[in-house]
């Protein structure tokens, strides 16, 4: 089992704006929120990315992601109703496969060189949590 699709939630009244911020990273480089969570997500393999947004943010999103901003997919959501729903308005995207879930407003930060995203990726393979079936299932 590969997760090969990351879907990150930010739609929410309270997420919306800390993406858009812009900080210094560990390696003293000024980047956006944004594109320190989406290099995590690279960082762990991932390429396909979705990020969940109120529809009044796409072209800000756009601007903060840089580079990233080609390879991003952008799904609203209209109201506020939860990560839950965020993340179901994200179905047509995700197909039925597992993906990697990431919160817009929190920075995943590792003390080794091996991402946090990563560790979960690896973690999830190794424990076949995306796999449908019972034990012995081929």
């Amino acid at each position: 089992m590969k997760i090969a699709k990351a879907i990150i939630t930010a739609a929410g009244k309270g997420q919306r704006n800390l993406p858009l911020q812009t900080l210094i990273d560990r390696d003293g480089q000024q980047k956006s929120v944004l594109s320190v969570i989406i290099e995590e997500v690279a960082r762990a393999g991932i390429n396909n990315i979705c990020i969940i947004i109120h529809p009044d943010d796409e072209d800000a999103y756009r601007s903060v992601a840089g580079d990233y901003s080609r390879q991003l997919l952008f799904t609203y959501q209209h109201e506020p109703r939860g990560y839950g729903h965020a993340l179901w308005c994200a179905r047509d995207f995700a197909g039925g496969e597992p993906f990697l879930h990431l919160v817009g407003d929190h920075l995943y930060v590792s003390r080794s060189e091996e991402g946090c995203a990563q560790r979960v990726v690896e973690t999830a393979g190794a424990e076949s949590c995306g796999r449908v079936g019972g034990a012995g299932d081929a």
